[in-house]
């Protein structure tokens, strides 16, 4: 009973932060989601590990349907969030599952989501109105080898980063004020999404624990011109058999500039991993572990004029892989494109990608290259 009347007494009082009496909306739910599909042609150097004879055409697939909560309470407070389901089959079924609460406050966002920090990144990410080339989707059009590096999240296919990804955390954004806004998040588990025990306690012997992500945003116009700058930082705790080797906490920064102005955009943005997640280590060793250790830059222009859209975007990302070698995988993408609005929420794509996946070994057995043209359309709802 006690932990019940602590529960209500916490969201009394931020209801009274929320600001003045409003009228109420009450709880309800709205369906939306995307879908997206590409179908492309590729001619790469080599096939995918493996594998001897394979086909140059391909495709790729990503839908999701969100379930999203709203309402609003006789105070003003503003209830919000979304259950996020996967539109194929995978081990993580639902994607994301999250709480907010808004107000004069700003907002606390609460569950399995991204971290505030990481939702800043995709602010300054490089126009590219096709494939889409800072995430890990090239790796489907020119497979990368043995010994390559494409690691979720990590500076070898990225600049926008997290450690903790989707797992449970609690998020704060503050009001936006003068065109700043500040975000901090902090997830207890950054290795496991968890949530189904209310006693789902980490194991600090092999999880990174007590994540924590700051990040800083500004917006605004300046004659016209749209600004958007971000920059942030995360750390995490390292699991016992890390330290045990030397292993430092996890250390990540990143930062970007875009800039909008009569159908232009121009934006850029890094990250950098200073000290990477360990893994692939036995509890008294790190012999043949491996590093998300590394650093990634992205920069592009694109313009639309009416349904058309235009971009050229380009990508490098280096990651420090096994530790063993002290060489580093390295990435380059470059991609060109154009789109067509078909109508509200529905958009056709044409990209040209040329990709160079280098991995860690010298000389030419782990390194890929080659071009691919690739359609696309993309729904939203």
């Amino acid at each position: 009973m006690k932990k019940i009347l602590y529960g209500t007494t916490a969201l009394a009082a931020v209801g009274l932060l929320a600001g003045p009496v409003a009228a109420a909306e009450p709880l309800h739910m709205v369906l939306g989601g995307y879908y997206q599909q590409y179908f492309g042609y590729s001619d790469a150097d080599k096939n995918a590990s493996g594998k001897t004879n394979i086909n140059n055409t391909t495709n790729v697939q990503n839908a999701e349907v969100h379930f999203k909560m709203r309402g609003e309470l006789d105070n003003g407070l503003k209830i919000g969030g979304a259950i996020e389901l996967e539109g194929e089959t995978t081990g993580d079924q639902i994607d994301q599952s999250y709480l907010t609460l808004s107000g004069g406050f700003g907002t606390l966002r609460i569950g399995a989501i991204n971290s505030g920090r990481y939702s800043y990144g995709w602010s300054t990410d490089a126009p590219d109105v096709g494939l889409g080339i800072n995430s890990g989707y090239v790796s489907a059009f020119i497979p990368p080898q043995s010994g390559s590096s494409f690691g979720f999240r990590t500076t070898a296919v990225s600049t926008v980063i997290d450690i903790s990804n989707d797992n449970q955390k609690l998020t704060y954004f503050t009001p936006r004020f003068n065109g700043f806004q500040f975000t901090a998040s902090w997830t207890p588990d950054a290795n496991s999404t968890g949530g189904s025990s209310p006693f789902n306690l980490a194991n600090k012997d092999t999880s990174y624990t007590n994540a924590f992500d700051f990040g800083l945003s500004y917006k605004g116009e300046f004659n016209g011109a749209g600004v958007a700058v971000q920059a942030g930082i995360a750390t995490a705790n390292a699991p016992n058999y890390a330290t045990s080797n030397g292993f430092d906490d996890f250390l990540s920064y990143n930062g970007g500039i875009s800039v909008s102005f009569q159908g232009f955009t121009v934006a850029g943005s890094f990250a950098r991993i200073d000290e990477g997640v360990i893994s692939d280590c036995a509890a008294s060793t790190c012999t043949g572990g491996s590093s998300t250790q590394g650093t990634s830059y992205n920069a592009g222009i694109g313009y639309s004029t009416g349904p058309w859209g235009f971009s050229v975007a380009y990508f490098n990302g280096k990651q420090e892989a096994t530790l063993a070698n002290t060489a580093e995988a390295e990435n380059e993408f470059l991609e060109v494109a154009a789109s067509y609005a078909i109508g509200p929420g529905i958009k056709t794509s044409l990209s040209f990608l040329n990709a160079s996946i280098d991995g860690e070994t010298a000389g030419p057995s782990d390194n890929n290259q080659g071009n691919a043209l690739i359609w696309g359309i993309k729904l939203g709802f």
